[in-house]
């Protein structure tokens, strides 16, 4: 996986990837930084089928410098695959994320009936 000079443009959030800035840059290089409407940090890249691949953080205050679930975005799931076999860091694909979301929910739930 590399950086590349493709558009970005339609790809849309896919999975998340787990991990600090500091191994995110170990991997891909320097991102990208600047406030673009949600985003202030982003790398760009191609994996080895030619997607566009984008990691970026959404909405944050500031750039995460702890471990932080980074966006991963693209035009299929496939890339949250991609990621996970370019870094070796833990991956989920959106509905992954989202179904762990809701089970820690209902275990808060339970505790609290």
């Amino acid at each position: 996986m590399f950086t590349t000079e493709k558009s970005a443009a339609r790809t849309h959030l896919q999975g998340y990837v787990r991990a600090t800035l500091e191994q995110l840059t170990e991997r891909f290089g320097h991102p990208e930084h600047y406030r673009f409407e949600k985003q202030s940090t982003n790398w760009t890249l191609e994996d080895a089928q030619g997607r566009v691949v984008t990691v970026y953080d959404w909405k944050e205050e500031q750039i995460p410098t702890g471990t932080h679930w980074w966006h991963i975005g693209g035009h299929t799931s496939e890339v949250v695959k991609s990621v996970a076999e370019a870094t070796g860091l833990p991956t989920q694909t959106r509905d992954e994320y989202y179904a762990e979301l809701d089970r820690q929910v209902e275990e808060q739930e339970q505790l609290l009936n």
